[in-house]
């Protein structure tokens, strides 16, 4: 009887490993976060982040600990941009496709954003993690 018992133990151990790494596989692949970072001894980075698809797109922090002290998400229409500060990074977002609340669908954002850095960034007086700009139309100016 501990013969079948550890066998059954051993098939239910398999069949576990196989959903959890199924259930990985399936939430992450194709899910390639943006991380942003400092650079050693720069007081502060500044992101251009372009979205480059005919889709709204959305960004969530990744990990909210890590987050922008203004708020978490951000929109930004197709073909608009948003500016991002960074002074304690690294940090990560996740990007979603289509109107939030209505249908978003996680992406890859290295296909949806062009991300850039803002060589003469806005002046502030703000320190942290934070968006400066958020979902500007580049025609609009």
């Amino acid at each position: 009887m501990s013969y079948l018992f550890r066998f059954l133990r051993f098939i239910g151990v398999i069949v576990l490993v196989f959903y959890l790494y199924h259930y990985w596989v399936t939430v992450n692949s194709g899910q390639a976060l943006l991380t942003l970072s400092v650079p050693p001894r720069a007081a502060t980075e500044t992101f251009r982040l372009d979205n480059v698809t005919d889709q709204p797109l959305w960004l969530d922090i990744a990990d909210p600990a890590a987050g922008a002290q203004a708020g978490y998400a951000s929109a930004i229409a197709p073909h608009h941009y948003s500016i991002f500060s960074l002074a304690n990074g690294p940090v990560s977002f996740v990007c979603y496709q289509g109107a939030l609340g209505v249908t978003t669908q996680k992406i890859n954002c290295g296909r949806a954003l062009k991300v850039g850095k803002v060589l003469s960034p806005p002046a502030s007086a703000a320190a942290g993690n934070y968006w400066v700009l958020e979902n500007i139309d580049e025609t609009a100016h």
